[in-house]
């Protein structure tokens, strides 16, 4: 299961968190579903949000270049 957690600091722990807890998790999960067999939970950080984050630093930087003064207009 892919997560994200607000905050680079915070993703470590957040993943620690949910890592210790997803027998507790599995558990619950089993009892609210009707499954022979629960999967077993992985938590992993999503690799998307990080390029999405990059994607997003680089459009602000060319909309900035573009509102500079002698910046590229299109004319």
């Amino acid at each position: 299961m892919y997560v994200d957690v607000l905050g680079e600091k915070d993703r470590e722990d957040a993943l620690k968190a949910l890592q210790g807890a997803s027998k507790r998790l599995q558990s619950v999960l089993g009892s609210q579903v009707r499954m022979k067999y629960t999967p077993t939970l992985q938590f992993r950080i999503d690799p998307g949000v990080t390029g999405g984050q990059r994607i997003e630093e680089i459009l602000r930087e060319l909309r900035k270049d573009e509102e500079a003064p002698g910046g590229d207009d299109g004319e």
